[in-house]
């Protein structure tokens, strides 16, 4: 007969004692609930507290599927056991059950259970609008969703972060048309939430503009594109879409994209050039699509910034330049360069050649004209800053603006020889200023100190042209001296050079500009062309009446014209655009004609 060892007899007679011993296991399965509802990830949370001996492992079984949870860590007295099993094709609605069962290290088991319904949760889909799409004067909303037994669907629509729309559903999808607000004016979304009667959900969303400007009587929407247009210039678009970057051709019908891998600019930042185009770190010129971070471009030329080495001195020396380049021949010319970087990149350059620039310091102002020739024209220490510049040919106008207590503004004018004070603030300005041919449009405190524009020409002559008793801000001015500016009242006027009486032309717009005798404005997607020479009724009547129009003339042949009053035709008319606005309305008599041409 074979002797055991001493030790290993003991081992033995040690575990049977263990196996002989009822052992207590403390756990509790956390998730799935009882009853739940699980996707087709069943999500496992098992909560341990105590063993008589060292646990070995926690496993999870279901339908023949097994996972061995993980240790997540302590919380609260207990150790999380977390693990997941895939459920995919059970049978949905039906009830399964888990099976947990904790064994430690001397093969000692306990097992819990829980039941839980296998049902997906819902999907949610938008039909109806198409993201990025212009949503104004009204939206219909399509939602489509798919869910085991009743779903709730929930959409929200939101502009400008003012929720304007709820609507819920219960079964159905939505299918409805909402009109909007004239004051709506911003980018927003169409949210959707799909709820089944367990409680799963899903969302999803889709981004929307609301442009009101198509609502504003003087704006006539000359091309709608399918994202965001970001130049106009030489009879061509250039307009951002989530494919990539479209040059749309004059006339507006055509439309290529820009070949390439690019990032597409979500807002701004591209300009069309006499060659092609610029944006965020790319340009296309003459059918090359090339890499190039540029600084500032305007019509031919563009400023970007590179390291300069001098080895001719001891030792060798380096430091950033400034560079204008003439995108036609690819020339560079040297604006100016300083052994430090620059401060601020923020530099501007004219469509003829000239440049303005920060010192490395940012502490002065430089000016290239459009012959060449490079000086600094102003400076600007602490607690004084420079604020807004703009650049014309070799006019320039800039603020300095005393950040500290007591805080001011001073607007100047370089002519190209000297600087010249246009007004003065006793707090930040911030106004915008526009420079046309002769002209500049600037900001000027009235007498209550509110902001009124002035025009100064080239003569020196300097005429007040707002007079409202809230501040008032060009935005825009052609080389004729005629200007666009909006007030604080939330109106946009027309004011012609030589005029006293300023035209209302409807709510305030954004920056706009003029080109081939004529103003246009950019909102988004859309293009507009400003008829500030529109002609728009005053009282209802006949057309040939000039008591139906005000200033009490009858519209010329070809004009634009305005409705919203009730008008009868009683003459033969052609209209170059007719804009009905509700209430108005037009009857046309018999035998007389109206022809519209845009």
């Amino acid at each position: 007969m074979t002797k055991l060892p001493a030790f290993l007899i003991a081992v033995m007679m040690l575990i049977a004692v263990h196996h002989a011993t009822a052992q207590s296991f403390t756990f509790t399965i956390a998730s799935p609930s009882a009853n739940s509802v699980s996707d087709s990830v069943l999500n496992i949370n098992v909560q341990y507290y105590t063993s008589t001996y060292e646990l070995a492992r926690i496993t999870a079984v279901t339908e023949g599927r097994i996972d061995t949870l993980n240790n997540a860590g302590s919380s609260g007295g207990y150790i999380n056991f977390n693990g997941s099993i895939n459920i995919t094709g059970l049978i949905q609605g039906n009830t399964y059950q888990l099976k947990v069962t904790c064994r430690d290290v001397l093969g000692n088991e306990k097992t819990d259970s829980v039941n839980y319904r296998f049902i997906n949760p819902p999907t949610a889909s938008i039909i109806s609008p198409t993201p990025g799409n212009d949503i104004w004067p009204s939206l219909r909303i399509k939602t489509s969703h798919t869910g085991f037994d009743t779903c709730t669907s929930t959409v929200i629509v939101t502009i400008s972060s003012q929720t304007v729309f709820t609507y819920t559903s219960v079964y159905n999808d939505i299918d409805t048309t909402i009109v909007l607000s004239n004051t709506l004016n911003y980018s927003g979304s169409v949210a959707l939430t799909v709820t089944d009667k367990w409680g799963q959900s899903r969302g999803t969303s889709c981004s929307v503009l609301a442009d009101n400007y198509h609502s504003y009587p003087y704006l006539t929407p000359l091309y709608t594109g399918a994202g965001k247009i970001l130049d106009y210039n030489y009879d061509k678009i250039l307009e951002a879409r989530s494919t990539g970057l479209y040059i749309v051709d004059s006339g507006f019908q055509t439309s290529s994209r820009i070949p390439g891998t690019y990032t597409v600019p979500s807002s701004g930042g591209g300009k069309l050039t006499p060659f092609g185009a610029i944006w965020s770190g790319r340009e296309w010129t003459n059918g090359v699509l090339r890499t190039h971070s540029y600084l500032g471009f305007a019509g031919k030329y563009a400023t970007y910034k590179a390291i300069w080495n001098d080895d001719t001195t001891f030792p060798p020396t380096t430091g950033y330049g400034l560079y204008r380049r003439d995108l036609g021949t690819r020339t560079d010319t040297e604006i100016f360069h300083d052994y430090s970087p620059p401060t601020f990149d923020g530099n501007t350059v004219d469509p003829r050649g000239s440049v303005i620039f920060p010192s490395g310091d940012n502490s002065s102002l430089g000016r290239t004209k459009v012959n060449g020739v490079s000086n600094y024209i102003a400076t600007a220490n602490p607690p004084y800053v420079f604020g807004g510049k703009v650049l014309y040919g070799d006019t320039v106008v800039y603020e300095i603006s005393r950040v500290e207590t007591p805080v001011s503004t001073t607007v100047y004018f370089n002519n190209g020889t000297s600087n010249i004070v246009l007004s003065q603030f006793d707090y930040g300005s911030y106004a915008s200023y526009k420079v046309a041919g002769k002209y500049i449009a600037y900001p000027k405190p009235g007498t209550t100190n509110q902001k009124q524009v002035w025009v100064r020409d080239s003569t020196g002559n300097a005429v007040q042209r707002t007079f409202f008793g809230t501040d008032s801000y060009v935005a825009g001015l052609n080389e004729q001296g005629d200007m666009l500016f909006s007030n604080a009242n939330d109106k946009c006027y027309y004011l012609k050079k030589d005029s006293l009486n300023p035209k209302e032309i409807g709510r305030a717009i954004s920056a706009a500009f003029y080109k081939d005798n004529t103003w246009y404005v950019i909102k988004d997607n859309t293009l507009y062309r400003v008829n500030v020479n529109a002609y728009r009724t005053i009282a209802a009547g006949n057309w040939s009446n000039p008591a139906s129009w005000q200033s009490g003339t009858v519209p010329l042949q070809n004009a634009d014209v305005i409705v919203d009053t009730n008008i009868i035709v009683d003459t033969d008319v052609i209209c170059n655009t007719l804009n009905v606005v509700p209430p108005g309305s037009i009857t046309v008599l018999p035998g007389v004609h109206i022809t519209i041409l845009h």
